[in-house]
């Protein structure tokens, strides 16, 4: 009855030990999405490969412990996680400025292939038709 009793205080402090570690990877996580959606600047490629690679190795070793947690509780950590991104400009990506230009455009019955950004910007006034 002792060795039962003692193998069950021992997974209770395993199982404590794993839910503490996995509350810890679960918050460094939302930093480091935090540090790479609002703070990481392009030019930074280190910083942006070592959080990245933190992110990954964070993942996979909860992904390898899935059995302690539900589909629920995974999901709702990932709608937390881009809840941290939502507000974030995709900085990372100097196309996202090229996307929303060639939107314009297309909204103005104007072929973003057709002429070069120079091209229409020396024209001028060509969108404020409105």
């Amino acid at each position: 009855m002792q060795n039962f009793t003692n193998s069950m205080e021992q997974n209770q402090k395993k199982s404590f030990r794993y839910q503490a570690f996995a509350l810890i990877a679960i918050v460094l996580s939302a930093v480091l999405f935090y540090y790479q959606g609002y703070i990481l600047t392009r030019q930074n490629f280190e910083g942006f490969i070592g959080s990245y690679f933190l992110l990954f190795i964070l993942f996979y070793w909860l992904w390898l412990n899935k059995q302690n947690y539900s589909f629920n509780t995974f999901f709702w950590i990932s709608i937390g996680f881009r809840l941290i991104l939502i507000l974030s400009v995709p900085a990372l990506s100097n196309d996202f400025f090229r996307f929303i230009w060639d939107g314009e455009l297309i909204t103005h019955g104007i072929n973003p292939y057709a002429h070069r950004p120079d091209d229409l910007i020396s024209y001028g006034g060509f969108l404020d038709q409105d």
